[in-house]
């Protein structure tokens, strides 16, 4: 995050909380991964991928960047992402991303992405082929985790990142490229995103599927090989979600369903396959197939809601929550989320209310408050999120987050008054080091807040 980076250099990397007075209150930084920088592709400080990201329930975060289109821009101008990261500690660093593998160098191979440049710092770029990475985990249809067989040594200090895209895709000459989420990982590093809502890789060792993808017609003779294997049912599946031909995904999942009618991935792939193909009601129908079978899935109850009120089904959107809230009746985020669908359907009364239910169920937590303001986010109403800080900072003066996360909020929304000082802590009840209070968000009455 923006803030983050600037708090690290306002305090030089050197504060600690030693000497502290016993009476006042000791500050609990932000968690922090210092062998691990996370970013989300949505938050990308620059980018013309698309004008906005795309919301897909199974990616980090809820969003993702998604290039696809066929022509290209004026002046051969190339494609791009970038991003600002800070490195904590020096070292070598593994280069991760969430997104489509990219396509080979080899013109005798499939191409079923755009392969891409990576600049670091400005640098000279570096060629990403299929060639130069390991595919490690498909995590959601078109999405694996990837790593660079490459490594990069970096200082530390703030530093950019940038991924680039000229080249098309062979299998039909389009520009495609998909990005969830990119991380930098220090070699032999065990630490993970603090996000609840971010994705990662269950097994970073893994490479059980880091095979360069065959031809379409390569995975149907497998498939008609060998027709008792559900997993050639599934790969092959899932090549046809990544080329965009879901007729002939759910061609191939319709005959794994007839071998193994209560797979979980074949009936939650039949789901997605058939909202991504237009036909909404089968789509719906086919979340509640799969709930029926598995529902214990908290995660797939809320993308249900969730999609189905995306798609302006909110009657089957509302079904769909309160099943869940019959099942997980203390999940603040399934009130929230509900609450959505009653503000989409213009029920402001009922939206309002289950809202302020929610923050309620929040409040034992400041955990649960930060990811309340963040699914606020997600779904487009980040100004929402400002009071749940606000009330965080005030339950939890202590959390140090509620406050940068309150500044960086305000800043990214073009609003650099200052929080009201009733939400915040009296300077002298918080115990601070010297070299925190220049750039602590309240600061004096004549300078605004925000990080420097």
């Amino acid at each position: 995050m923006g803030w983050f980076v600037w708090l690290c250099i306002g305090l030089g990397l050197g504060v600690t909380t030693a000497g502290f007075s016993q009476n006042k209150l000791v500050p609990i930084y932000p968690p922090s991964t210092p062998e691990l920088v996370f970013l989300e592709a949505e938050y990308a400080v620059s980018t013309n991928f698309s004008k906005e990201p795309i919301l897909n329930y199974g990616c980090s975060s809820g969003r993702t960047l998604q290039l696809n289109r066929t022509v290209g821009l004026f002046g051969n101008t190339p494609f791009y992402a970038e991003f600002v990261f800070f490195i904590q500690k020096e070292g070598t660093y593994e280069i991760w991303y969430g997104g489509s593998p990219p396509g080979p160098k080899d013109d005798l191979l499939p191409s079923y992405a755009s392969p891409f440049m990576l600049r670091i710092d400005g640098s000279e770029p570096i060629s990403v082929f299929r060639e130069d990475i390991h595919v490690v985990e498909n995590y959601t249809p078109a999405y694996y985790w990837n790593v660079l067989k490459q490594t990069v040594s970096l200082k530390p200090g703030v530093h950019t990142v940038r991924i680039e895209i000229t080249e098309k895709r062979r299998y039909d000459n389009r520009y495609f490229f998909y990005l969830d989420a990119l991380f930098f990982r220090k070699e032999g590093a065990e630490a993970r995103p603090k996000s609840a809502l971010a994705k990662f890789p269950k097994d970073l060792q893994n490479r059980r599927i880091d095979n360069p993808f065959g031809t379409i017609q390569e995975y149907e003779d497998t498939l008609r090989k060998d027709q008792k294997d559900i997993r050639n049912y599934i790969y092959l599946s899932l090549i046809y979600s990544l080329v965009g031909d879901y007729s002939n995904a759910l061609r191939v999942l319709r005959r794994g369903y007839a071998l193994e009618p209560k797979n979980e991935t074949i009936l939650l792939l039949l789901a997605k396959n058939r909202i991504w193909k237009g036909d909404i009601v089968e789509g719906l129908g086919g979340y509640r197939t799969y709930l029926t079978e598995y529902p214990d899935n908290l995660e797939a109850w809320k993308e249900a809601g969730k999609v189905a009120a995306w798609v302006g089904k909110y009657a089957e959107s509302e079904r769909f929550y309160l099943d869940a809230l019959n099942r997980f009746p203390d999940d603040p985020s399934l009130l929230v989320n509900l609450g959505f669908t009653y503000l989409w359907q213009s029920d402001n009364p009922k939206a309002e209310g289950l809202f302020q239910e929610a923050l309620e169920k929040s409040l034992d937590s400041p955990d649960k408050l930060k990811l309340l303001a963040e699914i606020y986010k997600i779904n487009g109403y980040p100004d929402r999120s400002i009071p749940i800080y606000q009330k965080g900072a005030e339950i939890f003066p202590q959390e140090l987050e509620f406050y940068l996360l309150l500044a960086d909020t305000l800043i990214r929304l073009g609003r650099r008054k200052r929080p009201k000082r009733s939400t915040l802590p009296s300077r002298r009840s918080l115990s601070l080091p010297s070299s925190l209070l220049p750039i602590y968000p309240w600061r004096s009455n004549r300078q605004r807040c925000g990080t420097k």
